[in-house]
């Protein structure tokens, strides 16, 4: 699917599963997990992930949001409470860890969705 923003210069590309899957199996992985910030006031949580899919060189994208009974999906606490997650280690074909960070501190469970390349 191809859509025009603003002229027809401009072109945005919307990727469909068949535009994203390599020769060879290379295309987007994806992983889940649950951040589990405990149940008193935190700044940190991390996870590890098992990621078969995983390698030296992948890029990953990390995204957070609320996991219910805790903080419900549509809840603004990600962005209140200021939670950012990154990649610190990646052992690959095996698992990556991610930290998350909650300078406003926070509590609770969070969802974690990964996407890697």
């Amino acid at each position: 699917m191809t859509i025009y923003a603003g002229s027809k210069s401009t072109v945005l590309k919307l990727a469909t599963q068949g535009d994203l899957a390599g020769g060879g199996g290379a295309g987007i992985n994806i992983a889940t997990g649950t951040l589990d910030f405990g149940s008193i006031t935190n700044d940190s949580a991390s996870l590890t992930v098992s990621a078969a899919w995983v390698t030296a060189s992948s890029k990953i994208a990390l995204s957070v949001r609320g996991l219910a009974p805790d903080h419900p999906p549509d809840d603004d606490d990600v962005w209140i409470e200021n939670i950012c997650a990154y990649v610190t280690t990646i052992v690959p074909a095996t698992s990556f860890t991610v930290v998350a960070t909650a300078p406003n501190g926070t509590w609770g469970r969070y969802t974690l969705s990964a996407i890697g390349v």
